[in-house]
């Protein structure tokens, strides 16, 4: 989403399409799991950063939230992912959490995008079971993303130097989801001949069979 506006129609899957923004956006990726995001002043200055932003040298995220308040003057959208991970650090208190809705309620030109394995309503209630404001309330929409069809599902793969078992291993385990055809079309790729990739493959997305 942050990147494909800039590939060249020729570098693009055929008939996948890259042109349904007609305004220019500004795209910043969140990804929770990096724990340096864990505290409010480090999460600012990384928004402040990849706005372009001018940053002072000061400790206070309040005045770090300062600056961010009159840097967006184009149409942002900032992507969250693994929103879990953020919500369960205790440094991101619930002070935190309200100034996020905050922004999404007043900043006329910015926008959220949040990823999570929780639907909406589960995450508001679990956001008020660890003594947070939830970041979703009465302000998100829900898209739920399911896994691709088989159809679109082959003809991701048909894409990737696959013999035809490997294909069908790969639809099996992946069930359709683009992380996991993404992972194990990768692990495929860096490995050698046989089938020692599979228990490599099988390791990784463990995690994953585990949340569904």
């Amino acid at each position: 989403m942050k990147t494909i506006h800039d590939y060249r129609e020729s570098m693009l899957r055929e008939g996948q399409r890259y042109d349904w923004l007609k305004q220019k956006y500004q795209w910043i990726f969140v990804d929770f799991e990096n724990v340096q995001l864990h505290r409010p002043e480090n999460f600012l200055r990384y928004v402040l950063k990849e706005l372009k932003s001018p940053c002072n040298s000061s400790n206070d995220w309040i005045d770090l939230a300062e600056i961010l308040n009159d840097s967006v003057t184009i149409p942002t959208v900032i992507l969250m992912d693994n929103i879990e991970s953020g919500l369960k650090s205790p440094e991101l208190d619930e002070r935190f959490w309200e100034y996020i809705r905050h922004l999404g309620n007043h900043i006329y030109e910015l926008g959220f995008c949040v990823a999570s394995r929780r639907p909406l309503n589960e995450l508001e209630e679990w956001a008020e079971q660890l003594g947070k404001a939830s970041p979703t309330a009465n302000i998100f929409g829900e898209i739920e993303l399911g896994p691709l069809t088989e159809a679109e599902a082959r003809d991701l793969l048909s894409y990737a130097s696959l013999s035809s078992a490997d294909t069908e291993w790969i639809l099996e385990k992946s069930q359709g989801w683009p992380l996991l055809l993404q992972m194990l079309c990768q692990i495929r790729g860096d490995s050698e001949e046989g089938e020692e990739w599979k228990k490599v493959a099988l390791a990784k997305i463990e995690r994953y069979d585990s949340e569904q």
